[in-house]
């Protein structure tokens, strides 16, 4: 069977040509079509560390497979392979729902929940600067509406109680643990009461016992006022809880351990909810 992503793939100079790239897209939608209820499910847990039994299933596939036919979009890593897909499943996405991603950059995702019918809203501190920048382009290609403001997390313009959802793939943990704060506070702010903060952060297992840094303490991010967290949890503790034990994780056989760059990770998501009530 012919297999148009693969030469893309393979002869990348296609994908800058924009006729090609606008037929590809148009084909490639055909070829994987996808429904709002298709995305409509529940994973195994709200929060928890990334599952290769998840990320081997057949619905996890169907997805990815749509999220490959925004050609253009940042890559799909291997980690983004459950983060992307672990979003989805907890946002209790609908037609409608306003949705704010924060650190967008070039991600498929914003593209394929605006395709499905979510308003979507989108921010990044940088515009056209590789993936990681917002590509207003891309959204007009696929023709997708979203709306983006050139913007930080840390310092969101939008108004308190603006969003049903608000999500975050793979940003967090690059910050430093102050700014992580700031962004958790204004993602909080800006989300209406009984809305879902969905967020997901790459862990950086330590190399030692003896070491104890680490890229993000889980513990900060979601023992904060005004949140809670949603529904069930892995029984493995995450980083800066009482009795977090990294060894378990690498033992445990569901987990998706990876190496990159020589250093063992792993994928974090967790679930929250807005409480009712001001926290400014």
């Amino acid at each position: 069977m012919f297999d148009l992503t693969f030469y893309l793939k393979k002869i990348k100079f296609l994908r800058k040509i924009p006729l090609i790239r606008r037929l590809a897209f148009k084909y490639l939608i055909y070829r994987n079509p996808l429904k709002i209820i298709d995305i409509s499910f529940q994973a195994k847990y709200q929060n928890s560390y990334s599952l290769i039994s998840e990320k081997k299933s057949l619905r996890f596939r169907k997805i990815v497979r749509r999220l490959e036919c925004y050609i253009g979009s940042s890559p799909i890593g291997p980690n983004k392979y459950w983060e992307y897909l672990w979003v989805i499943a907890n946002l209790n996405l609908k037609k409608g729902l306003s949705v704010l991603d924060v650190g967008c950059g070039k991600s498929p995702l914003q593209f394929l929940l605006a395709d499905l019918g979510c308003e979507v809203f989108a921010i990044d501190p940088y515009e056209n600067v590789k993936w990681h920048g917002i590509n207003r382009k891309l959204a007009k290609l696929f023709n997708c509406k979203i709306t983006y403001r050139k913007e930080g997390g840390e310092a969101i313009s939008y108004n308190d109680n603006s969003f049903d959802g608000v999500y975050c793939v793979s940003v967090i943990e690059h910050c430093t643990r102050d700014v992580q704060l700031k962004i958790m506070k204004e993602m909080i702010r800006v989300l209406k009461s009984g809305g879902l903060c969905v967020i997901t952060v790459d862990y950086n297992i330590p190399r030692t016992k003896e070491d104890p840094i680490s890229n993000v303490n889980v513990a900060n991010l979601i023992n904060m006022v005004g949140i809670e967290s949603v529904g069930i949890r892995t029984e493995e503790k995450f980083p800066g809880e009482p009795d977090f034990n990294y060894i378990n994780l690498i033992e445990n056989p569901d987990i998706n351990i990876s190496s990159y760059f020589n250093q063992l990770g792993t994928s974090i998501g967790l679930t929250l909810r807005k409480k009712s009530g001001n926290y400014n």
